[in-house]
Formats: C-alpha cells, structure tokens, sequence
C-alpha cells in the first residue's frame, strides 16, 4: 500500500466516527447510519440575548392594587343594585343607595375573600424583616396556619349570621367556589393565601446533557400549569364575589338592569385575568421557558418506519447512488437514544414511526405531546403576550364602547372604575410585548446566522 493510501485510510477512520461515540452501536442499525458525519451534523448550543431588566411590581403592590380594583367593583356592582333618585326634590331619601337593605355580614365576607391574599402579604413583609434568617422559613409556616386559621374562622363567624337570614340555596352559592378549589388544589392551604406559592424552580443553567434538559421542561412545566392554575381560580374567585355573590343576596322586591349586571361581572373578569395574567406571567418569566425551549427542540413526524427506511437504504434507492461513489444525499437513520442531543434535520426511528428533528438541537422525546406544546408555545413567546395584549386592547375598546353610550349615573361610574383599573395592566403588556418582540427578532437572526455560517 502506498504512502497516499495510508493517509487515506487514516482520514477516512478519523472522520467515519460516528457523533456520541460512546454509546452503543445497536442505536444505528443498518449500514447507512455508519456514514461520516459532518459539521453540520453536530448540534450546537442556542445563543441567548441577556433580557432587559423590565420593572415589574412587587408582590406587595399587586396584591394592594387587586384588592383596591375588586373592592371597588362589588361597590359598584352594589351601587348598580341599591342605587336611588336621591336628586329628585321629592325623594324620600338623601342618600345615593338603600344601606339599610345591605346586609352587614354579607359585605364582611366579601373583603374578607377579597383581602386574604393582602393580610397575609403585609404580615409576612413585616417578619421578613424582624425574623432572622435561619428561623424565616419556620416563621412563614406558622404566619401561613396562622393567616388560615383567622380567616376561616371570620368566614365561618359571617356563615353563622347569614344562614337564619337567607335562604339555604344562597349559603351554598356563598361557599361554592371551596369545591373549585379542592378540584384544582386539593387540600393544600398556602395556594388559598398566596398567589405565588414557593417551590423549587431552578434558573437556566444551559445545560449540555439530555435527560437534565427534559427534567429542567418538566419542573418548568409543573410551575406554569400552577401558576395558570392559579391565575384562573384567582380571576374567577375575584368576580364571583365581586360580581355575583351581591347579586345573589339582592331582595327580589329590588328593581335593576340585569343585562348589565351580568355584563358587569363578566367585565370584572376579563380585567381579572388579565391583570393576573400579566403578573405572573411576565416577560421575564416567559423568557426563562423561551430558553428552555430552544434547549428543549422538537420532533416533526416524518411516517412510517417501514416506508422510511426504504427510501434511506442506500441498496433501494437505485444504482445512481451504487455508481456515483457517495451516500444517499437523504440522512441516516437512527434509533432515538435518549442521552443524547441530537442536530437539527436528524432522521431518528422510535416506535414504528419516523421523526425528523427540529431546530438547532433536539432533546426532546419523540411522540411526547407535553414537549411537542411546550415548544410551540415557547419557541416564541411573544405570541403568548400577543394573546394577552389583544385581550386587554378589546376589553379597554369595549369599556370605551359601553361608556360611550351609558346614560344612567351610576353605571357610567362603574364603567369608568373599570376603564381605569385596566388601563395600567394595557400599559404593562404593550412595554413587555415590544421589549419582548425586539429581544427575540435579534436573537433569531443571530441563531440564523450561527446556523448557516461555517463551523
């Protein structure tokens, strides 16, 4: 064998070792997964834009500002149901609403719902900064039983009062929203006094193994379904009792729009889960799940393992490719393994389908639909506050619409509350949605160009 020969051979065994040659070779089972693998077959880590630190409002404010704008939605709701003509020269009465019809106890276990989440963050403010360190987390829990107890045993305290005075049909819609709560959170307290329960969520650490980036998917996963949980129950417990549970104890001698009484509550609720929505689930937050995401990658169903695999043999595919000298221009393919990452337009065999692979590296499971949704709802997160900001625009522009063609007082200033409340929240999702936009186009393009130029 000649000198050129050696070298030949030397650099054909250099570059026919296959990507993760560790693992096993029952992971490539035909002939065509043996091919050299080039550069472009290397999975490359996503370049991340550090995210602008966006203001955002603490738990403190929030909670002080959700309280305020559901306080003032079941005086309006209230005001829309006991107002009078007080104006008039000859009305028996100069006050604007019949107080005397407003059942005390029922009020009280309005702000008491409404304001659970406030009590316990004042308190827990305040132990946060006299209690030491090392004795905080044994302080929260006993604040949290604490919180609990006092509040149950208040609400339990207005029950008492209210059931000889009404009928047992309303005690029951007063409670009802307990039986939403066990369905969704079971027995657990703190998610009832908290908006932001704490648990383990571990920041973004890019990490280069498989199974830890499917396990980061799946903490993650588990923190946003809780949050979205609780940005539902949150929403609706606010505008069942701001809306509806005044309704619900209103006399039936009483006289009123209901129209616009249930389109007050429904209102209540859009501003609710928006406000909730932009909370919890900000820009920044949203960027940790973006990153996540692109780490994450998916699987695009190609067909049949059996009809693949004909078109990838390279015997099959007819004598051009037996007589040019070179592979099938198609790529091979290989058993899924899950230790490993795989590159972008890999051709992988799981089960009896076939998969290709899906941006500039794939960890995910073939099939998974868990990792298949949170791909394409995070690849690009600015469509999800795109959802939330369309939301809010319609829901101002309908508050601006009703207004427009109120005549009555008393609606036109309950109409107004709510245009307010809300215009903070269409603030917050505008800033975030184009702070967001920019980041992400100048991150894409600088993945685009890492991706096309040469390694």
């Amino acid at each position: 064998m000649t000198p050129g020969n050696r070298r030949l051979t030397r650099s054909t065994r250099s570059t026919s070792t296959p990507l993760n040659a560790d693992f096993p070779k029952s992971n490539f089972p035909n002939a065509s997964t043996t091919q050299a693998v080039g550069q472009s077959d290397i999975p490359w880590t996503p370049r991340h834009i550090p995210f602008p630190n966006i203001p955002h409002d603490g738990d403190l404010l929030f909670e002080l500002m959700t309280f305020i704008f559901t306080a003032l939605a079941a005086g309006a709701q209230f005001l829309n149901l006991y107002r009078t003509v007080w104006w008039l020269p000859h009305s028996f009465t100069s006050q604007t609403m019949n107080f005397y019809l407003i059942d005390f106890h029922v009020v009280l276990f309005i702000l008491i719902v409404l304001g659970r989440r406030l009590l316990f963050i004042l308190c827990s403010s305040a132990l946060r900064n006299i209690s030491p360190t090392k004795f905080l987390p044994a302080v929260l829990r006993v604040l949290n039983i604490t919180i609990l107890t006092i509040v149950m045993s208040a609400l339990g305290w207005c029950i008492y009062h209210l059931f000889p005075k009404h009928p047992i049909l309303s005690i029951f819609f007063l409670c009802y929203p307990a039986s939403v709560y066990l369905l969704l959170f079971g027995m657990h307290g703190a998610p009832f006094i908290q908006l932001d329960v704490p648990g383990y969520r571990p920041p973004h650490c890019c990490a280069n193994g498989a199974p830890a980036i499917r396990n980061e998917v799946e903490m993650l996963k588990a923190d946003f379904n809780q949050r979205l949980k609780q940005i539902i129950f949150s929403s609706l417990v606010g505008a069942y009792y701001a809306g509806f549970v005044p309704w619900c104890f209103a006399q039936h001698f009483l006289h009123y729009d209901v129209y616009r009484i249930i389109r007050h509550l429904a209102l209540v609720w859009l501003g609710l889960f928006t406000q909730h929505a932009a909370h919890c689930l900000s820009a920044r937050y949203c960027d940790h799940l973006h990153r996540a995401a692109l780490h994450l990658g998916r699987w695009e169903l190609k067909g049949s393992a059996s009809t693949i695999s004909l078109t990838h043999n390279p015997i099959s595919s007819g004598s051009s490719s037996l007589t040019s000298g070179f592979p099938s221009s198609t790529s091979p393919i290989g058993l899924w393994c899950h230790k490993r990452l795989w590159a972008a337009g890999s051709v992988v065999r799981y089960g009896k389908w076939t998969y290709t692979s899906v941006g500039c590296m794939t960890a995910a499971e073939p099939g998974n639909l868990m990792h298949l949704r949170f791909h394409i709802l995070f690849y690009n997160p600015y469509y999800v506050m795109c959802m939330l900001l369309c939301l809010q625009m319609s829901l101002v522009v309908m508050l601006l619409v009703f207004l427009m063609y109120t005549t009555e007082w008393h609606f036109i200033l309950s109409l107004a509350l709510l245009l307010f409340s809300n215009y903070y929240t269409l603030f917050k999702l505008i800033r975030d949605y184009l702070v967001s936009l920019k980041v992400y186009q100048t991150e894409f393009l600088i993945q685009e160009k890492h991706s096309t130029s040469p390694t």
